[in-house]
């Protein structure tokens, strides 16, 4: 998939006037107008010109979870039960505690019976969705877009962003237990900051963008992504083993997008 841009521009840069063609012959390909820059796209609006691809360096990345923080510690939970079946492990004369562990869906795995003795109190509960995707390694969002800054009024600016696109897992120790993590990105919410916005089921790449997107007008444009993932994680100690959602989580990143205008105009012939 092929893009040309071919602009008759005339544009100012500090002061200076610069005219000519800008000509790509793909996304990241290489203008002859405008594209010294580094390809890189942050508060600054730095990067390479009309014409050229670059990645853009995050401004923020704040992960959020559906879960909320309140829920942690009592997602799954140990309560005292009377059981009168279970064996009594304890010397003569000591009474033995029976504690079934509990989560959203109802109990979990066979009651665990203990002498005072032994433990005062039941097993730590085990970690909740929130808590498990701490263990996980979540990548770097790095947004691309083409033309990088500054991009043109009128002119479809193609968005993509690296990081994010394949399952990421993970495995830890708490309390106990063994967690696995595992999460997957299943959509990308675009927000360009002038309104409009689009969701994508891939990152996109240089050559196939995860979206398009035409400005009306000239200015600074707050560009923000959300991906979301969702997986599963299991934990297994203290005699329990269970695989649970994660949930929903969403990763968010900003960046500044510099657009401008191009006007052509008239050169008188022998000027």
């Amino acid at each position: 998939m092929k893009r040309l841009i071919v602009a008759l521009c005339c544009i100012f840069f500090g002061g200076v006037l610069f005219g000519g063609v800008a000509i790509a012959d793909q996304p990241g390909g290489t203008g002859v107008v405008g594209c010294g820059g580094a390809g890189s796209l942050g508060n600054s609006g730095v990067g390479a010109g009309a014409g050229c691809g670059g990645e853009a360096t995050p401004t923020t990345t704040v992960p959020r979870s559906s879960q909320q923080s309140g829920q942690s510690s009592a997602y799954y939970y140990w309560q005292e039960i009377v059981n009168n079946a279970a064996q009594d492990p304890c010397p003569a004369g000591v009474s033995p505690a029976t504690y079934q562990l509990y989560g959203p869906s109802g109990p979990l795995g066979a009651p665990v019976t203990l002498c005072p003795s032994q433990r005062a109190q039941p097993p730590p509960a085990p970690p909740s969705p929130v808590e498990a995707l701490s263990v996980v390694p979540w990548p770097v969002l790095h947004v691309g877009v083409n033309p990088a800054a500054p991009g043109l009024a009128h002119l479809p600016s193609w968005f993509w962003v690296s990081g994010p696109g394949q399952p990421v897992s993970a495995e830890a120790d708490a309390d106990g237990y063994t967690v696995s993590a595992t999460a997957t990105p299943v959509a990308y919410s675009w927000n360009f900051g002038d309104g409009a916005g689009a969701t994508s089921s891939v990152p996109g790449s240089q050559s196939e963008p995860s979206t398009i997107h035409t400005f009306a007008h000239k200015g600074t444009y707050s560009v923000g992504l959300s991906v979301e993932w969702q997986g599963s994680y299991t934990f297994s100690g203290n005699g329990i083993s269970e695989t649970a959602p994660l949930g929903d989580y969403y990763q968010d990143v900003t960046v500044d997008y510099v657009v401008q205008e191009v006007r052509s105009v008239l050169v008188p012939t022998g000027a």
